[in-house]
C-alpha cells in the first residue's frame, strides 16, 4: 500500500510539473502575440517576451529557440482549443453554426484581449508572415486538420473546397461584424449572429 501511495504521489507530481510547463509555454506564446499586437514586429524581442510573461530569458530558451517558435505555439494552442470546442458541439448544427458558436464564445471579455475574435483574426495573417517556411507549412497543416473536422461534420452536403472557402470567409465576416458593432455601439453578439445568419441563408438557398 505504501509503495502504491508513493507511486501515486510521483505520478501526481509529474502531472503537476507537466501542467506548469504547459502553462509557462502558453504564457510565453501569448506574451509574444500581445507584444506583436501592441508594439509591432520590432517590439517582439526575446527579452520583452520573457519580461511580459514574468520569466527570465533563460527560461524562454528552455521552451523555445526563437520568437517564431512562440508564435507557432500560439497557433497550436488556438487550433487545439478550437478542435476541442468543436468536438463538444452537435454535428447536426452544421459547420456554419459550429464556427459561430466557437467565435461567440471568444467574445467573452474574460477570454482577454488576444482571444477576441477581431484581434485574433487580424493577428493571424501577421503571425503567419513572420513564421519560417517550415513553421508556416506546419501551421497550414494545423488549419487543414481543423478544416477536415469541419468537413466531416457536413455529411457530404459540402465539398472540401466549399469548407476551405467558407472558413476564412466566416472569420473575415466576424471581423467586419465586430468592427461595425464597435463603431455603432451595438451588441457584438447580435452583429456576429446576423453575419452568420446571412451566410447560412445564402448557403441553404444554394443547396
Amino acid at each position: 500500500m505504501a509503495e502504491e501511495a508513493a507511486v501515486g504521489r510521483r505520478i501526481t507530481m509529474k502531472s503537476l510539473r507537466e501542467r506548469k510547463k504547459s502553462e509557462t509555454r502558453r504564457r510565453l506564446a501569448v506574451a509574444a502575440v500581445e507584444l506583436l499586437a501592441e508594439e509591432g514586429e520590432e517590439g517582439v524581442t526575446i527579452a520583452a517576451i520573457a519580461d511580459r510573461a514574468g520569466v527570465s530569458t533563460r527560461t524562454f530558451h528552455n521552451y523555445f529557440q526563437k520568437r517564431e517558435d512562440a508564435f507557432y505555439h500560439f497557433i497550436e494552442v488556438i487550433t487545439s482549443q478550437w478542435k476541442e470546442k468543436l468536438a463538444e458541439l452537435p454535428p447536426e448544427d452544421g459547420p456554419i453554426r459550429n464556427i459561430r458558436d466557437i467565435l461567440l464564445d471568444m467574445i467573452d471579455p474574460s477570454n482577454g484581449f488576444i482571444m477576441s475574435p477581431a484581434n485574433f483574426i487580424q493577428l493571424a495573417d501577421n503571425i503567419t508572415v513572420l513564421l519560417g517556411s517550415v513553421e508556416r507549412a506546419c501551421a497550414k497543416d494545423l488549419v487543414r486538420d481543423l478544416e477536415t473536422d469541419l468537413y466531416d461534420r457536413t455529411d457530404g452536403s459540402m465539398s472540401r473546397l466549399e469548407i476551405k472557402v467558407l472558413f476564412p470567409a466566416l472569420l473575415a465576416a466576424t471581423g467586419v461584424a465586430l468592427e461595425m458593432s464597435h463603431e455603432e455601439g451595438a451588441d457584438p453578439v447580435d452583429y456576429v449572429t446576423q453575419a452568420f445568419d446571412f451566410f447560412e441563408s445564402r448557403f441553404s438557398a444554394n443547396h
